[in-house]
């Protein structure tokens, strides 16, 4: 039960993007038991791009160790282009497929392969979608999870591509997570927002 919603705008030094999310983390799938964890918000933060997750809590898992190996191992990833969101995408959710609890016959029933992805890199948004097996680059802003309607919603009313002020930047971002939070009873405050 998410909202994840990233916006990029034009600045003078050139694209910007920022990324957020909120904190509610459910452990179920009716929504009906909500969690209290250490690290509750969506993003992951690699060295050059910053993911946010919405779905089966296993893909925060996966993006965390795969940050973390990136480190480790001082090898890290790019995302220069479509293609290569593309390509770090698959990685994912082929290796989320590899964790599923789901047979194999269970897995044919079930299109969901239990999330999707927004990437966000310091000038470019990326959305996957497993479903589709499909990579978007958003020219201006996106959301991901259960709240998106209404975080959509915000931002088509208060978005504009050429804000200078970078703290105007980050509360539109800010004020999209917050409409979610305040409509969908799946999201909730507090709210994490990222310049990449």
């Amino acid at each position: 039960m998410t909202i994840v919603v990233g916006a990029k705008f034009k600045t003078p030094a050139g694209d910007q993007v920022y990324i957020g999310s909120d904190s509610s983390i459910c452990d179920d799938s009716d929504g009906s038991r909500f969690l209290n964890v250490v690290d509750p918000y969506k993003l992951i933060s690699f060295k050059r791009f910053t993911v946010g997750m919405a779905g089966d809590f296993t893909l925060k898992q996966i993006l965390s160790d795969m940050a973390n190996e990136e480190d480790e191992k001082n090898k890290h990833t790019r995302i220069t282009n479509a293609r290569s969101a593309y390509n770090f995408g698959q990685k994912v959710f082929a290796e989320m497929k590899s964790k599923s609890v789901r047979t194999d016959d269970e897995n044919e029933k079930h299109a969901d392969p239990g999330g999707e992805i927004m990437i966000a890199t310091k000038t470019q948004l990326f959305c996957y979608s497993p479903l589709d097996r499909a990579i978007y680059e958003i020219s201006s802003f996106a959301a991901l999870g259960s709240g998106s309607a209404w975080a959509m919603g915000n931002l088509e009313a208060i978005y504009e591509c050429d804000i200078v002020d970078p703290d105007t930047r980050e509360c539109i971002v800010e004020d999209a997570v917050a409409a979610a939070c305040k409509y969908s009873y799946e999201c909730s405050l507090p709210s994490k927002v990222v310049k990449v």
